[in-house]
């Protein structure tokens, strides 16, 4: 049998082919370049397929019609990329119903729940969705397992859905944090995963269908059924993993955020480690590393009674084991405000009585234990500041918020403002700590970690980041 001819039409005025959009320095507000067709060619040449591409068309119902007549006479399969939503450039179903027979209009999945087919002069037609993880998933599930009938090969769906991710192998793991899935759909995770203790966790990665990042991040693919719903953490999930993954030398790293941190993991893999690392505040880390839930934590926890950190709540989570300590630097936390600082923010009093949004953290972060520290010698109720409900659980997070406009200030470290050419006012200098329980100084990547610490290249970058201060 030969092998399907196949047919990409992108269509949408907001898209730009690609060579062009990177050779404008200024883009025009509201478009995007056309990158889906990226993905689709790989992964048709991964699967030993050809497909055109077809030039990108506007959103224009005759025009997209009069190209989709024409695509069903020359291939096996056309799809067309967008234009399956309700909106009033939305032409797709109106082309396919006009054209051809609907076939389906959308599916219980997520992501790729606009999904559609017609059947158009005997010719399949596939609607992919415009955003990258649904044409990403919609890929997977229907067009290589019909690819794979039009070309007369066998296989059950599951098999053929593991092919098309490029399983190499399957892992049974536990969920680290529970996990809630819309009723009666079935959800595409992208996950990471590591070994602590014994067991093999995996936890789910940014969820969002625009977000193809999370897609190259992630070791693998969990799909959960219609029927999970609320998927409990310890939750039994096998994952079809995509990487080949050495959980010998990957450490699992839960607690403050720092972008520091994030940086130690270039040079501990240099050293034959790995770091991955879940941002779940200082709290939330050293909870986790009692549960034995991590390799290793951080934290700046500031003790109200006698203004110590971490002392306490160390000896509070780790009920009696052997933690080490290892005190990395001093870094500088204070008020982030907009470029220029507008509202006049010179204090805290000052972030208190002026009419603002402020921009807050997740509980037991230390930026927000020590926010609600200020608060109470301010004698001010949490109720007195409008958006302290807000929860960011980074301080880039946060202050993205002020500088997209949505805060006008939020509480967190000066390198975070410098990044994004923000203001600051300092307030306090706070230890940052990793806590190690004593049984994992001796893995390979917890020693790779150690040695990172004081790497020339990395201690520059830290230092050009602003706002820290290193304790030798």
């Amino acid at each position: 049998m030969r092998r399907p001819r196949t047919l990409f039409i992108p269509t949408g005025d907001e898209i730009i082919a690609r060579k062009n959009w990177l050779a404008d320095s200024k883009p025009k507000s509201g478009t995007v370049a056309e990158s889906n067709s990226l993905f689709i060619e790989s992964s048709f040449k991964s699967w030993g397929y050809d497909i055109d591409v077809s030039k990108i068309l506007p959103d224009d119902a005759e025009i997209l019609e009069e190209h989709v007549l024409k695509a069903v006479e020359e291939y096996d399969l056309v799809l067309v990329g967008a234009g399956s939503a309700k909106g009033r450039r939305d032409h797709t179903l109106e082309v396919f119903e006009h054209a051809g027979e609907i076939v389906f209009r959308w599916l219980r999945m997520k992501p790729g729940r606009p999904a559609m087919a017609a059947k158009i002069s005997g010719t399949p037609v596939i609607c992919l969705p415009g955003f990258p993880m649904s044409t990403a998933v919609v890929l997977w599930s229907l067009v290589f397992p019909l690819l794979n009938m039009l070309s007369s090969k066998a296989g059950k769906q599951e098999d053929l859905i593991r092919q098309a991710i490029g399983c190499i192998c399957t892992w049974d793991t536990k969920l680290l944090v529970p996990h809630s899935s819309p009723a009666g759909i079935r959800e595409w995770l992208r996950v990471k995963t590591a070994r602590v203790g014994g067991q093999i966790y995996c936890w789910a990665l940014t969820s969002g269908a625009s977000v193809l990042w999370a897609l190259a991040e992630a070791d693998g693919i969990a799909l959960l059924p219609a029927s999970a719903l609320e998927c409990e953490k310890g939750t039994d999930v096998p994952v079809w993993m995509t990487r080949d993954v050495d959980l010998d030398k990957r450490i699992l790293f839960q607690g403050s955020d720092d972008p520091a941190i994030q940086l130690l993991a270039t040079p501990i893999r240099r050293r034959g480690g790995e770091l991955v690392s879940r941002a779940v505040g200082s709290m939330g880390g050293l909870a986790a590393l009692g549960r034995g839930e991590c390799h290793l934590a951080a934290a700046h926890l500031l003790d109200e009674s006698d203004g110590t950190y971490n002392d306490s709540f160390i000896k509070r989570f780790s009920n009696g084991r052997k933690w080490e300590r290892i005190l990395v630097f001093y870094r500088m936390q204070g008020i982030i405000v907009q470029k220029g600082n507008p509202k006049n923010i010179h204090s805290f009093e000052d972030l208190c009585s002026c009419d603002l949004v402020f921009s807050n953290r997740q509980p037991g972060a230390g930026t927000r234990v020590l926010f609600d520290h200020l608060l109470k010698q301010c004698n001010k109720a949490p109720s007195d500041i409008k958006g302290y409900e807000q929860q960011c659980t980074t301080h880039m997070e946060a202050a993205n918020r002020v500088y997209t406009g949505l805060a006008d200030a939020t509480l967190g470290i000066k390198s975070a403002a410098d990044a994004l050419g923000l203001d600051f006012v300092p307030l306090a200098e706070e230890p940052y700590e990793l806590v190690i329980p004593s049984e994992y100084m001796e893995h390979p990547a917890i020693k790779a970690l150690i040695d990172s610490l004081k790497d020339e290249g990395w201690r520059k970058k830290v230092e050009n980041m602003g706002g820290y201060r290193w304790t030798d």
